[in-house]
């Protein structure tokens, strides 16, 4: 079932969704601009790729309606759904490679991007630590004809193939997902280095993040 938004007006500016909270957004207008907008009451949720639209009444912009969403990642926990992301072109999967490799949280996601008729991309990071082993898990999601990339956020192996993949001509909006510690940040950071992320400790018992 496809979450609630409101029928868009025929006229007025339109932008996407960047970041939001109960009342304000940041939207990145047609002209490539940044603006806080205040919420409409009437409207339930958003979420960080919407398509809205929006009015400005002196020094100030109110989203006024959305867009109806092609899709949308979600999450569900302790019975609430959170919206974590809408109109998707692909996501991103990170996992860290075997003895780390989480199969549970990787087919969850899986679930949700065929239901929602997202792509989805595996990425196993960490292929430079000593014991890392990620070919048994390749060749198994491979065979289920999810695409794979194998990638050291560390040495920068496998990046050239993740640029290609995130570059293709008509992906436009890509989400990243995965459990602490498998690299999400250290990833982000190699392929935007002008990007402010904080990275944490990894424990070496559980092998996820500590702070």
């Amino acid at each position: 079932m496809k979450p609630p938004v409101s029928a868009p007006p025929a006229d007025g500016p339109s932008g996407v969704v960047l970041r939001s909270s109960r009342r304000a957004a940041t939207v990145l207008t047609a002209a490539g601009d940044s603006i806080m907008a205040y919420i409409r009451s009437h409207i339930e949720e958003l979420a960080p790729g919407d398509k809205v639209v929006f009015s400005q009444k002196g020094g100030d912009y109110v989203i006024q309606a959305v867009f109806e969403r092609k899709n949308a990642l979600l999450r569900t926990y302790r019975g609430e759904r959170r919206i974590l992301a809408a109109n998707l072109d692909t996501v991103l999967i990170i996992a860290a490679a075997d003895p780390l490799f989480n199969t549970d949280f990787v087919d969850r996601v899986l679930a949700v991007c065929r239901f929602q008729q997202i792509r989805p991309a595996l990425v196993i990071n960490k292929v430079d630590l000593p014991n890392a082993r990620t070919d048994a898990e390749a060749r198994l999601y491979r065979s289920l004809e999810v695409e794979v990339l194998q990638v050291s956020a560390l040495t920068g192996e496998g990046f050239s193939a993740l640029e290609r993949l995130l570059s293709e001509p008509g992906l436009m909006t890509a989400a990243l997902t995965g459990i602490s510690g498998v690299g999400k940040s250290s990833l982000l950071r190699r392929l935007i280095p002008s990007v402010q992320v904080e990275i944490g400790a990894v424990s070496r018992k559980i092998g996820q993040g500590c702070r």
